[in-house]
């Protein structure tokens, strides 16, 4: 059993069936709403307004929508050790610096570029998951090879491009 891991990783690593699938089938719903997200960002940095404007937009609206579906457990959360605050807010960052960048990107470069050189997403992912989650995530050779396969396909399309 690894110390401190989700239920779900409870066994060495290994991820229970149930666990996978609402994995995938959540990933999928990200992929969808990423992939919704960038069409419509591409609209607004073209057409409608600057790409750090449309950041703002963005930023703020996700903050109204999700404050509205996590209201019920903010007060409990926020109560909660102060360190997880702190990766909450490290992560937060890191991701609206990711999505200024996208919409830059996206305000010059067309989306059918953009979209899959955005998604070298895995690599970055893996390598700083085996660096800094080594105790609750296992990084084997299988994801690797996938994440490389996913990065010669980014190469491809930027070179046909």
């Amino acid at each position: 059993m690894v110390k401190g891991a989700p239920p779900a990783l409870a066994d060495k690593g290994r991820i229970s069936s149930r666990a996978m699938l609402i994995g995938v089938a959540t990933g999928i719903g990200a992929g969808l709403s990423y992939g919704v997200a960038q069409v419509m960002g591409r609209y607004v940095t073209t057409e409608l307004a600057p790409a750090q404007v449309a950041v703002v937009y963005n930023v703020a609206f996700g903050i109204l929508g999700m404050g509205i579906v996590a209201a019920r457990h903010l007060p409990r959360d926020i109560k909660g050790p102060r360190r997880s605050l702190v990766f909450i807010s490290l992560s937060g960052f890191a991701g609206s610096v990711g999505l200024l960048f996208l919409y830059l990107a996206l305000s010059v470069a067309p989306i059918s570029l953009v979209s899959p050189v955005a998604a070298v997403v895995p690599l970055f992912s893996l390598v700083m998951s085996y660096i800094f989650l080594r105790s609750i995530e296992r990084v084997t050779l299988r994801t690797v090879l996938g994440a490389l396969a996913v990065v010669a396909g980014v190469v491809l399309i930027v070179i046909g491009g």
